[in-house]
């Protein structure tokens, strides 16, 4: 399935220990942790930058616009520093 451009940020620090929409608790060290609006609950999604990919579930949802996922912490950081907020990345489904 083709993917598609999107961009990545990451949950604010407070959020950890906070109740994800799907189920579970945030965990700001999980580098599976995905909150997106585009995807339901329990997708597979590859995130990439021109550098490296990474996979995570859907586990959270929130104000995210389209093709837009907040990402742990963990996971942000496998991407890009957490000092860039904001990145764009390619997204794909996996099955």
């Amino acid at each position: 399935e083709a993917g598609i451009g999107g961009e990545a940020t990451f949950y604010h620090p407070s959020l950890a220990g906070d109740p994800m929409f799907c189920s579970g608790v945030y965990s700001p060290s999980d580098a599976t942790i995905a909150a997106a609006t585009s995807w339901p609950c329990g997708t597979r999604l590859r995130v990439s930058t021109g550098e490296a990919s990474i996979e995570v579930v859907v586990q959270d949802t929130g104000l995210l616009g389209a093709a837009h996922i907040d990402l742990s912490e963990a996971a942000f950081q496998l991407l890009a520093p957490l000092g860039a907020g904001r990145i764009a990345v390619f997204i794909e489904v996996l099955n």
